[in-house]
């Protein structure tokens, strides 16, 4: 099962939803290292309107919509999965407490500070360093109104996967 957490508290530190269906396609897909999986989205009942975009990409195998789940039945859920996928967020604090296999992705905070914590934990960053990231947004006067994610590829996000846990890719 492929663990996804799409929402965070603030828009510039949410990937892009197309990422994250990009990135479904290529774990869960044909030939996919997490082929025919089904695919668990977690956050809050209000992340699901956001998520849309990831919920209709998913055909091949269905999905588990936990949105609005409590605290206690979202960590039972996450521990089953085989790896997290989530923004900076309380979700992915969850799953990476779980023990899960957690990739927190991180563009503009500060993950020396934020990262998910434990062994097995990851964390895959935007190409630009936070302070250009605020430099763009002091530059453009959109301080919190876009994704700053967006050059965060979702081929790279599985490629650091795929070193971190080799495993994956032998069923």
């Amino acid at each position: 099962m492929l663990a996804l957490g799409t929402g965070a508290n603030w828009i510039c530190k949410t990937w892009p939803a197309t990422r994250f269906a990009e990135l479904i396609d290529r774990l869960t897909g044909p030939g996919g290292v997490l082929g025919g999986s089904t695919v668990l989205l977690v956050g809050g009942a209000d992340e699901r309107k956001s998520a849309a975009t990831v919920i209709d990409g998913i055909s091949q195998n269905g999905f588990v919509d936990a949105f609005g789940y409590d605290l206690p039945t979202t960590a039972a859920l996450l521990e089953r999965a085989d790896v997290f996928v989530g923004n900076d967020s309380a979700m992915m604090h969850l799953a990476a407490a779980t023990g899960t296999r957690t990739i927190g992705l991180f563009g503009p905070t500060q993950d020396a500070q934020y990262a998910p914590w434990g062994r097995n934990a990851l964390v895959v960053r935007t190409p630009e360093s936070i302070a250009q990231l605020q430099a763009l947004r002091d530059a453009d006067g959109a301080r919190a109104s876009a994704s700053q994610m967006t050059n965060l590829e979702a081929w790279s996000v599985a490629d650091a996967m795929l070193r971190r846990w080799p495993e994956l890719a032998h069923g």
